[in-house]
């Protein structure tokens, strides 16, 4: 994917103030529809778990706590590796645990006494055993995870953090469109309830929310649809692109 799949922001906006009857600006500013759009992007990233994206994080200090990367709503793998850059040669899994944080778990190896637990003799897990929790945001590796260099994590974010200039994939630009201008208008209705434009209002509110929100053929759905089947290869050049835009 090149960037002549990325749709420019300006049409975009453009795009949402005609259709939401604000060619001037009357009623939304700019910074207002940019806004919209990024909560649409927002909310589609995490409907198609569209963006996949790597990061690594250095072991300084024994540190074994990483805070989840700004925008990471699902985490889907973690790699222990050695040297700068994560390779099958060089790296381990780190498998997920249940409840662990800080070295506590439910089970806790050992497990001395426990009526439910296994006890498996040794008081700590053997040192080749790697794995991790996440509580409140904050991944907490193993002890023995302190070996590695670098951790890796793979997980799917959001296009972007609020701050960023939203990136607009051609697959999702009309139900965008159609998102932000119901949201204007639902805005511009509740402001201004006896405005004489209301009935216009109520029209284009009626026509982009049907075709928004229709089951199977409206454009939401159908941005979904075309997430999830979209080749492979387009989404990996996607993410590099994205990955060199956003940091």
């Amino acid at each position: 994917m090149n960037t002549a799949s990325l749709v420019p922001l300006d049409i975009i906006i453009s795009d949402i103030a005609k259709k939401s009857g604000d060619p001037d600006f009357e009623f939304e500013s700019r910074g207002s529809y940019i806004a919209l759009i990024q909560e649409a992007m927002q909310e589609l990233s995490i409907d198609t778990f569209y963006y996949e994206q790597e990061e690594n994080f250095e072991i300084k200090d024994g540190c074994l706590q990483i805070p989840m990367p700004s925008g990471a709503f699902n985490l889907r793998e973690i790699y222990g590796f050695f040297g700068t850059e994560c390779k099958p040669n060089n790296s381990q899994k780190i498998w997920w645990k249940r409840n662990y944080k800080n070295n506590i778990a439910s089970d806790n190896w050992g497990n001395s006494g426990s009526p439910y637990y296994k006890n498996r003799g040794d008081a700590n897990p053997p040192g080749n055993l790697f794995f991790a929790g996440l509580s409140n945001g904050v991944i907490y590796l193993s002890p023995s995870c302190k070996q590695f260099d670098q951790i890796q994590l793979r997980y799917n974010g959001l296009m972007g953090d609020i701050s960023d200039t939203p990136i607009i994939p051609i697959i999702f630009r009309q139900a965008i469109v159609d998102y932000c201008v119901v949201q204007a208008i639902t805005t511009r209705i509740t402001i201004n309830p006896t405005h004489q434009a209301m009935s216009a209002w109520q029209f284009a509110f009626s026509v982009h929310n049907d075709r928004l929100n229709k089951p199977y053929t409206g454009s939401w759905d159908s941005a979904r649809h075309r997430a999830k089947t979209m080749d492979t290869k387009s989404r990996n050049d996607f993410k590099e692109y994205l990955s060199n835009i956003i940091k």
